[in-house]
């Protein structure tokens, strides 16, 4: 699966180098709440959650979901199956008490609602995999079927809500490399 999405990215990006997609350049200056949801104007962007956890019974794990948005064309289409942008996402969990490790990709067009984001409900999603981006909270469910645990029926994935405290500072990647305060958040 992976070539494929190597293949389907590599023609992506080719097809798209004629459009007009503005480079990330330092001095941007951040405003959130909007940047935390879609930038049109840039080809890729991405929405990038990982995390520890430890159950009611001390069980624990790791989880990352990835949300990718990569650009293929900026033409003006009404047609709900005109693809504009292709989405990408990436699901993993990781059994550490149980020594196992779960992932599933996805890729999807935007269509009449099956990926995207929206800055109005606070979503970026791909399927029924989603983060709900608020305030000062963060929403994240992900359910997939190579997560089912042996000899069950129930199928086990991510649903993890983080409270930010107000005064914590939000972290962003420069041009350079490195974190800069005032972007997106991060959770030590």
């Amino acid at each position: 699966m992976r070539n494929e999405w190597l293949a389907l990215l590599l023609l992506t990006a080719t097809c798209a180098m004629a459009q007009d997609y503005k480079i990330a350049q330092p001095g941007y200056t951040f405003a959130f709440p909007r940047d935390y949801f879609n930038h049109e104007d840039y080809q890729t962007e991405w929405w990038y959650y990982t995390g520890n956890v430890k159950s009611a019974d001390g069980h624990r794990f790791g989880f990352e979901l990835t949300f990718f948005r990569q650009g293929v064309s900026r033409a003006d289409s009404s047609h709900p199956w005109f693809v504009n942008d292709l989405w990408m996402a990436h699901i993993a969990l990781s059994d550490i008490t149980g020594q196992r490790f779960y992932s599933e990709e996805r890729l999807n067009r935007a269509g009449p609602g099956i990926a995207g984001v929206d800055a109005q409900t606070g979503l970026v999603w791909n399927g029924n995999w989603q983060a709900h981006i608020a305030e000062h909270e963060e929403e994240l469910h992900g359910v997939a079927g190579k997560f089912r645990r042996p000899g069950r029926q129930d199928a086990r994935g991510i649903r993890q809500s983080q409270q930010h405290a107000q005064s914590r500072a939000a972290i962003c990647r420069s041009a350079a490399g490195h974190r800069e305060p005032g972007g997106r958040r991060r959770w030590d």
